[in-house]
């Protein structure tokens, strides 16, 4: 009974090794739509909500919870035009060659913007099955706050503010609170999740190559390698309502800030002999 619909647009700029230039470079436009988004083995863990199932096919057109708009990635390759059979300092002796031939640069980029931010609503009639979408309020919402004024505890400052990403007024239980002669209205949710995103991911890798080929027409290869992973340092975040957790409205931590899941910048290098 479950349906998904997926529609993308890829450009992709290849270049094919030529002028020391080798190049993949791609971006994908993409909506992921549906009722559901796995086989549902994880105990019915994983699924995309659904307010009305008398109405599957109005629940099979919402954005799923791990759609991805815009992705642009790949890589490029060039080597250095200097030194024996290069366009420039080709003519000098064979240790001047040595020392200026065969240097290549590399990176490898990868940029996305966010996943749908998830909220929930606490089901107080469970077991009946279902779920109940928020209401949300956007008239006037200028947009999440920078998850970057996170501050970790420290020594000096073991209790730091705490940061939210989305504030709280933006959405409210359609559950009455006397639930006894109120009344439950649907949640606005399908209309507004495209609208409300996590933040996105930029990450950078670089490498720089410098090989010494040897013996007859450069059989062996003695290759350097330095090699910096997050080039930029840059930090992703870990936000209740995004990376797959939801946040629950009400609650004290909705959308709040918890920490920094991402890896430092950090470097190495390499020695490869190839024969």
């Amino acid at each position: 009974m479950g349906k998904t619909s997926y529609d993308s647009l890829l450009v992709d700029l290849l270049k094919r090794t030529g002028h020391g230039l080798t190049m993949d470079l791609n971006y994908t436009r993409s909506r992921q739509t549906g009722d559901t988004y796995t086989a549902e083995q994880e105990d019915n863990g994983y699924y995309t909500t659904v307010q009305d199932f008398a109405n599957l096919s109005q629940a099979a057109h919402t954005v799923t919870n791990y759609d991805l708009a815009n992705i642009v990635k790949g890589y490029a390759l060039y080597q250095l035009p200097f030194g024996k059979r290069r366009r420039w300092l080709s003519g000098r002796s064979r240790y001047f060659n040595g020392l200026v031939g065969n240097w290549m640069l590399g990176g490898l980029v990868l940029y996305y913007t966010g996943q749908p931010f998830i909220a929930s609503v606490n089901n107080i009639y469970y077991p009946l099955w279902g779920d109940f979408y928020p209401n949300y309020f956007l008239a006037g919402f200028t947009g999440p706050t920078n998850p970057k004024s996170f501050q970790e505890p420290t020594t000096a400052n073991p209790n730091p503010p705490a940061t939210f990403y989305m504030p709280a007024t933006i959405a409210t239980s359609p559950i009455p609170a006397n639930t006894t002669t109120g009344t439950v209205k649907l949640g606005t949710g399908p209309a507004e999740i495209s609208s409300l995103r996590c933040p996105g991911m930029a990450n950078e890798n670089a490498s720089v190559l410098k090989e010494f080929p040897m013996g007859a027409d450069g059989r062996f290869n003695l290759q350097f390698r330095l090699e910096f992973y997050n080039l930029f340092n840059r930090h992703t975040y870990e936000i209740n309502g995004c990376g797959g957790s939801g946040t629950q409205i009400g609650a004290s931590n909705f959308a709040q800030v918890t920490g920094v899941n991402s890896n430092p910048r950090n470097g190495q290098f390499a020695v490869r002999f190839t024969f």
